[in-house]
C-alpha cells in the first residue's frame, strides 16, 4: 500500500477505535472512560488492538475493572477491520488475573473462581438502572430550565422528544443518552409512546412529580459526586496536572498514524457543568 494511503487509514481506523472507547462506561458514574481519563494507550497493528487502560486507584473493585475490561474488548470488537484486540487493566491488584481473563475470553466468575459468587449481568443492571435515572433527571433539568412545564413534561411522547427544536448542543446529547439507555432497558420507545416514565416503564403521576424527581436528583448527585472523586485521585495518582490538560479523546499519534502511546492527560470538569 502506497505510504500516504497506508496512514490515511491508519488515522482512520485510530478515531474509529476512540469513537468506540467513548462508548464505554465506568458503571458507577455512567460516564466515558475517554472523558474519565482512564485510557492510558491504545496501539494499532494491522488488524489487531491493544488497549491499556487504569483506574484511579490500585484497589478499585475488580468487578467494575473487570465489566470496563469486557465492555473494551466488545465496542472495539464490534469494528469489522478489527480481528483482535488485548486489554490490558494496568497498576491494579487485579491486573494480572483480569488481563488472563481477557486473554482468554474468560467470564468473571471464571476469572475469580474463589470470590465470585455469580456473573456480572445483576450488578449491571443495577447501575444501568442507575444510569437510567440520572440521564433522564439531567434531561428533565434542560428541559424545565427551557421553559417546560411539569404537565407538559409528564405528556411529552417519544415522538415529540424527538422533534423537539433548540435544545442546543446539551439538550440534544441528554436526549440522544435519555432515548439510548430506554431503548437499552427495553422501555416503549415507539412514537406515541410515554417519554417521561420510572425505570421500570411506569407512568409517574402530577401529585407524585416533585417527590419522584428528588429521588432522580439523589441518585444523579451520587453519581456526579464518584465522578469527581475518581477525577482528582486519578489525577493526583498519575500526576496528570503537572503533564498539561487536552481534552479527551484527543491523542497523539506516531508514524503511520498510530498512537504513540502516552498516557493521556486528564481534562478535569466540574460536577455541574456536565
Amino acid at each position: 500500500m502506497d505510504p500516504t494511503a497506508h496512514s490515511s487509514v491508519q488515522v482512520t481506523r485510530t478515531a474509529e477505535v476512540w469513537q468506540q472507547l467513548a462508548r464505554v462506561t465506568d458503571p458507577e458514574m455512567d460516564e466515558s472512560i475517554t472523558d474519565l481519563g482512564f485510557v492510558a494507550t491504545l496501539d494499532i497493528h494491522a488488524n489487531g488492538v491493544t488497549v491499556e487502560f487504569r483506574l484511579p486507584t490500585y484497589w478499585c473493585a475488580a468487578n467494575f475493572a473487570f465489566m470496563m475490561a469486557e465492555d473494551i474488548r466488545d465496542q472495539v470488537l464490534n469494528l469489522a477491520w478489527v480481528d483482535s484486540v488485548n486489554v490490558r487493566l494496568v497498576d491494579h491488584y487485579s491486573s494480572a488475573a483480569i488481563n488472563e481473563g481477557m486473554a482468554n475470553a474468560a467470564s468473571f466468575m471464571e476469572t475469580f473462581p474463589s470470590e465470585a459468587t455469580d456473573d456480572l449481568s445483576e450488578l449491571r443492571c443495577v447501575f444501568r438502572r442507575k444510569a437510567f435515572m440520572t440521564r433522564q433527571e439531567k434531561l428533565l433539568g434542560h428541559l424545565r430550565r427551557s421553559g417546560w412545564n411539569t404537565e407538559d413534561l409528564l405528556d411529552l411522547t417519544v415522538q415529540r422528544l424527538g422533534d423537539a427544536v433548540n435544545l442546543g448542543n446539551d439538550g440534544e446529547q441528554l436526549r440522544r443518552r435519555y432515548l439510548d439507555i430506554r431503548a437499552e432497558l427495553g422501555l416503549p420507545c415507539e412514537a406515541g409512546e410515554c417519554a417521561i416514565t420510572t425505570v421500570d416503564g411506569q407512568p409517574v403521576s402530577l401529585e407524585g412529580f416533585d417527590s419522584y424527581l428528588r429521588e432522580l436528583r439523589k441518585c444523579r448527585v451520587t453519581m456526579e459526586g464518584n465522578g469527581v472523586f475518581c477525577r482528582g485521585l486519578l489525577a493526583v495518582r498519575y500526576d496528570l496536572a503537572a503533564k498539561g490538560s487536552q481534552p479527551a479523546g484527543e491523542h497523539e499519534t506516531g508514524s503511520g498514524g498510530l498512537s504513540a502511546g502516552r498516557h493521556l492527560p486528564l481534562k478535569l470538569v466540574p460536577a455541574d457543568s456536565r
